[in-house]
């Protein structure tokens, strides 16, 4: 998916122009490419980073260059996201928020202050009605139009701040729409080798080596060799932008949920109880586990059609139907696993992880 957003887009900018027939492809790219909820913000930061390369001395181009990156960002929000139920909205006050705008942009750069400000003009002083976010977020791109200049760093810089705002936007005013997989029919006689292919296939939101992270495998190491004699731990760059992604963020939310003594009798707190649910959500907006739901429903027929009756509960306690529903998609997950543990015992060297 990664290299194809990039090559659209870059088709895209290659004539700073978006013309009725560029936007009906692109609403079509985006339809087809049906993005899961974590590949959102890619998509989005992609348009800024791909932008970059567009960038020139000519101030008109540059101007044109914003309307299209504008255009690009609309078009993810309409296609992939909606307006959250939100409280207290107002209407826009276009000049509150371009002088809010100028006081972000005046030095180029967002610290961590500007950006707890940025959060909180968004969730609470400024909370955009649903038909003002669409206006709200084409004002900071017409802002930013008055801070071009003929320097590509500077106007990088620019881009970069943009790119702030419309993320504190989106995330205070926007949630993605609920994810489908489409056109997924199920091979019942699918082995769990073209399974973990398909699996592989399906998962645009796995991370990158050499891009997202860099391993240091040393000398290596045989399966059977007992001792580590690695010096340097196995990683040795990890993105932490990354670990913020929906579902990376809830599996790490649940990290510190378990004893790690044997024998300790585990306490589990309702804060605890709600980042498990958390995780089976947002695990079930991905395209693995939709088709892992499919594989089960057409194995079982006990298993339900509509997955979100899979992870339910009713005053806490979890439903009857998920035994049933939960543990035929885990059991056929936990054997794909095994062939892939197989498969990188053979070929990874064994290192120690911290």
């Amino acid at each position: 998916m990664d290299a194809q957003v990039v090559q659209f887009y870059r088709n895209i900018f290659s004539d700073l122009n978006v013309d009725r027939e560029e936007a009906s492809e692109l609403t079509e790219f985006l339809e087809g490419l049906n993005p899961p909820p974590d590949k959102l913000l890619w998509l989005r930061s992609t348009a800024f980073k791909v932008g970059c390369e567009f960038l020139s001395e000519d101030r008109d181009a540059n101007v044109s260059l914003l309307r299209t990156i504008n255009f690009i960002v609309h078009a993810i929000e309409q296609t992939c996201m909606q307006p959250k139920a939100l409280e207290n909205t107002v209407p826009l006050d276009e000049e509150a928020v371009t002088t809010f705008y100028k006081g972000l942009f005046d030095e180029l750069s967002i610290d961590q202050e500007e950006n707890a400000d940025l959060f909180a003009f968004f969730k609470e002083t400024n909370t955009p009605e649903a038909g003002d976010i669409v206006g709200t977020r084409a004002l900071a791109f017409k802002v930013g139009c008055n801070y071009l200049s003929d320097d590509k760093e500077t106007n990088t810089k620019l881009l970069r701040c943009i790119n702030c705002v419309v993320h504190a936007l989106e995330l205070s005013c926007l949630a993605p729409k609920p994810f489908e997989l489409k056109d997924e029919s199920v091979d019942l006689d699918m082995s769990i080798s073209d399974a973990v292919q398909h699996l592989w296939d399906l998962d645009v939101n796995r991370l990158d080596p050499e891009e997202d992270y860099t391993i240091n495998v040393g000398k290596g190491k045989k399966p059977y060799w007992k001792e580590d004699n690695a010096d340097d731990p196995l990683f040795t760059y990890v993105d932490t932008k990354c670990l913020k992604r929906p579902t990376y963020s809830a599996f790490i939310a649940l990290l510190d949920n378990y004893s790690a003594e044997t024998g300790t009798e585990e306490v589990v707190t309702d804060a605890e109880r709600k980042e498990v649910w958390n995780f089976l959500n947002r695990i079930m907006e991905t395209k693995p586990m939709q088709f892992c739901h499919k594989y089960c429903n057409a194995k079982d027929s006990k298993v339900p059609e509509d997955r979100r009756g899979t992870f339910q509960t009713k005053s806490g306690v979890v439903s009857s139907n998920f035994s049933v529903m939960s543990t035929q998609p885990l059991l056929f997950v936990i054997r794909i696993h095994e062939a892939l543990a197989q498969d990188l015992v053979r070929s990874l060297p064994s290192r120690r992880l911290t």
